[in-house]
């Protein structure tokens, strides 16, 4: 399955991958209308973070700027039966956050913040609840990041990715301690002008062998595979 979240049609469209991770395999399944709850509370409608459950696809979250809305999917990866069961407004020190990541226990919350240039780090007191959110610790990117809007890390902990939109690259940060931002040190950087104009989001495969980046100008999904 790939999924897309909708900025200015506020939905979450599923496409079903007649080959997995093929995208050119992709035909349109369902769609969730985000109207219903999104832009109704503190913020506007400027959804764009998108994170499932990745170990039984039962939940879904979404991130609008600085609150995120919580689903309970009825049927496992099937967004047109999201129901919605939790929410979250953070305030300060959250200014304009873009993208999120969980950690696969569902205990911490990460998130981006291009307004104040620092990433997040939220631990979850009750896993995967994002009502229980309770500020840990921050990293500061100021002096490093122009326009971060996306955040994911692997599977261990020990990589964190960061798409800065602004620079068209990719940052990947070393955690001396997985999962803890405050360890993190920057490794490499790789740049993707050559290929975007107005690059949006990141995601990566689970096996690290490829990740993928969402461009605005044209709608489209690029496919890098890592050798």
């Amino acid at each position: 399955m790939l999924y897309v979240l909708g900025r200015g049609s506020a939905n979450v469209v599923a496409y079903n991958l007649g080959k997995p991770w093929t995208l050119n395999s992709g035909v349109l399944k369902n769609e969730f209308n985000l109207r219903k709850e999104v832009g109704k509370r503190g913020q506007g409608t400027v959804p764009h973070g998108l994170f499932f459950r990745k170990d039984d696809g039962a939940k879904m979250y979404v991130w609008n700027r600085t609150e995120i809305f919580e689903y309970d999917l009825m049927t496992p990866w099937d967004v047109s039966t999201a129901v919605p069961s939790g929410y979250f407004a953070f305030a300060s020190p959250v200014k304009r956050g873009h993208d999120i990541d969980i950690k696969p226990d569902g205990t911490v919350l990460y998130i981006d913040d291009r307004g104040a240039g620092k990433v997040f780090q939220y631990n979850l007191e009750t896993p995967w609840s994002v009502e229980s959110a309770v500020y840990d610790h921050e990293l500061d990117l100021t002096k490093l990041h122009r326009a971060m809007r996306g955040i994911q890390f692997s599977d261990t902990g020990e990589r964190m990715f960061i798409l800065d939109t602004s620079l068209k690259c990719i940052f990947e940060f070393r955690l001396s301690e997985a999962w803890m931002v405050r360890s993190a040190t920057l490794a490499k950087t790789l740049l993707i002008d050559d290929h975007f104009k107005n690059p949006r989001g990141m995601t990566w495969r689970p096996d690290g062998k490829a990740f993928y980046v969402t461009e605005t100008a044209d709608s489209s999904i690029h496919t890098y595979v890592v050798p």
